[in-house]
Formats: structure tokens, sequence, C-alpha cells
């Protein structure tokens, strides 16, 4: 059988997709994760553990088992999440202003219209707190 044509990928495209894939499939082996995206392009299984890996390693992923056995999950770690949208959010802030709120919200909406119900129901949480509440509920990093 002939081999699926190499796409190019825009940056971060495989990293997420990996994310994405394991998030469904729930705790996968580096084999389980090939298995799955190799039905969308050409890629090698070394490819896929390096990137597996280096998720661990940035946080997004963890990893048990043992060498050779390892499995994948995605459960980032708080204090990730909260520094990589902060990051990003102030990034997209910066760069487009009230022009990017909108985007973002279209985004969420066409990406996962219940994300964007869930955001309206933390806003409006969110305006109902004091300024008391809002110091009482912080989380701390």
């Amino acid at each position: 059988m002939p081999a699926k044509p190499v796409q190019p990928l825009e940056f971060g495209a495989l990293r997420r997709r990996l994310l994405q894939l394991v998030r469904e499939m729930g705790p996968s082996s580096v084999r389980e994760v090939h298995e799955r995206i190799k039905l969308e392009r050409d890629i090698s299984f070394n490819a896929v553990a390096t990137v597996l890996n280096r998720l661990v390693a940035q946080g997004l992923m963890e990893r048990s088992g043992r060498p050779r056995h390892y499995r994948y999950t995605v459960n980032p770690a708080a204090a990730t999440v909260r520094t990589r949208t902060e990051r990003s959010v102030r990034d997209l802030l910066a760069e487009a202003g009230d022009l990017g709120l909108v985007y973002l919200v279209d985004t969420i909406d066409r990406l996962n219209p219940d994300a964007l119900e869930r955001l309206e129901e933390l806003l409006r949480e969110k305006r109902g707190q004091t300024t008391d509440e809002k110091r009482r509920d912080h989380i701390p990093t």
C-alpha cells in the first residue's frame, strides 16, 4: 500500500493533534497513538514517541508504567495550564486587542460550542462575585 503523502503541518499542529488523540483515547501507549495518527499521515513511531515525551517534559501529559510499556495521559498540572493560558491571553491582547477577543470567542464557538456556554457561565459567576469573594476564591499558583 502506498504511503500517505506527507502534509506540511503548521508549527505545533502535531503536538496539538497528539494531545487531542490521547485525550480522546484515554491512557495510551506510543504504539496505540502511532496506530491512530498514521491513519491520518505518514509518521514514524519514533517521531510520535519523541513528541509524547516532550509533552511530558512540558507538563502537559503524564507518563506511567515502565520503559517500553509507558502509558500516556493528558493531565496537565494546574500551574502549567495557568502559565500557558496567561501567556497566550497576554500575547493575544497585546497583539490584537478587542479584535483578538472577538476572534477568540468566534474560535471557541466554532471548535467547541459547549465550551462557549461554559465560558458564559464562568463570566456570569465572575461578575457576581464581590472583591472579597474574588480574593477568597483565588486559586494560588
